[in-house]
């Protein structure tokens, strides 16, 4: 005789995925207000397109052509309609956002829990 007990783990899932992203998304933050600190400028790339690596955050030169590489370089139409941003102000750092993820009709569920003996 056994027992199985099934629990969903879904808002457990997304909580982390959620912490992770926050953590990392702060210190895009700060890397942004540091370009801005020193008169250079930042392209927000990341969830806005689909060649975005993490190498992208750097503070870039301040001109024309940075910029259009920044707004241009791997979009795609096929996102949700948002562009890279050149940010060049603390305060357009602070408006950096990104996805939190919620809760879904997509259920996880942990591991089967077994008590007894087959």
């Amino acid at each position: 005789m056994g027992v199985e007990i099934e629990f969903d783990i879904t808002r457990l899932l997304y909580a982390g995925v959620n912490a992770r992203r926050e953590v990392r998304h702060k210190k895009r933050m700060k890397m942004c207000t540091l370009c801005t600190e020193v008169e250079k400028a930042f392209c927000d790339r990341k969830w806005k397109s689909v060649d975005y690596n993490p190498s992208d955050d750097k503070c870039r030169e301040p001109d024309g052509k940075e910029r259009e590489l920044c707004e241009v370089q791997g979009h795609s139409n096929e996102d949700d309609g948002q562009r890279p941003r050149w940010i060049i102000t603390k305060d357009a750092c602070d408006e950096m956002s990104y996805p939190i993820q919620e809760h879904s009709k997509s259920k996880f569920f942990g591991n089967q829990l077994r008590v007894g003996g087959d």
